[in-house]
């Protein structure tokens, strides 16, 4: 079921802001293609490692609509060109979206 999970994984990268997953961990006896002249950044694995991203969430947290920016944060408005949030950022992502909301459901029960 290779070919699938590469379509459906392609596809998810087109429609969300998510990192394409591969379908099997690096082989360290695998070939690996490296161009040691365009360095490649690591993907951040938090949104700790978005400086700009957590000013942006801290400042809409409690002044503007925070879960909408988070939602924006989680679709993908660029087909597909963009790398995508490694998983862990989404698991981040979608854990503040629940939480804001409880906060905001607390609040109208007061």
């Amino acid at each position: 079921m290779r070919d699938e999970f590469e379509r459906v994984a392609s596809n998810l990268n087109l429609h969300f802001n998510v990192e394409v997953q591969n379908w099997s961990a690096p082989d360290s006896s695998a070939e690996v293609d490296i161009n040691l002249e365009k360095p490649v950044a690591p993907i951040p694995q938090s949104l700790e490692d978005m400086p700009r991203l957590m000013d942006i969430v801290t400042d809409l947290w409690s002044t503007g609509d925070v879960v909408g920016y988070l939602y924006q944060l989680l679709c993908d408005n660029h087909g597909g060109q963009r790398v995508g949030f490694a998983l862990p950022v989404i698991e981040e992502i979608l854990f503040l979206i629940e939480l804001k909301e409880t906060v905001n459901r607390m609040e109208i029960a007061k």
